[in-house]
């Protein structure tokens, strides 16, 4: 018997409030795994975040020379609050939603 039949066996004999609880810890359980992975992508992206503000001011037009086979490019990036677009409709979007819910709320 695999972990999710006996979940289910166990909440059949348990009480409403014994499966609330076995529901929410799950829910607590995934929260956690959901906040891990987070981290680790907001810890990759503070890196790239640094290395393009230690290039601030630096032109994309500079005199280095760029080996063949290499191409630089520049990312356009839009930021409504904590959230990130690189997609101007997507971050209208976003602001939409956000001045929505301020009015709504």
């Amino acid at each position: 018997m695999n972990a999710p039949q006996s979940l289910q066996g166990e909440r059949q004999y348990g009480t409403t409030d014994e499966r609330q609880v076995l529901a929410l810890e799950m829910i607590a359980d995934e929260l956690v795994l959901i906040c891990q992975q987070l981290e680790r992508f907001n810890d990759r992206f503070d890196t790239t975040e640094k290395v393009f503000a230690a290039q601030e001011g630096s032109s994309l037009t500079s005199s280095e020379e760029v080996p063949p086979g290499i191409t630089r490019t520049s990312i356009e990036r839009f930021q409504v609050g904590t959230y990130h677009y690189l997609k101007l409709d997507d971050a209208k979007a976003e602001l939409r939603r956000t001045s929505d819910a301020w009015q709504k709320g």
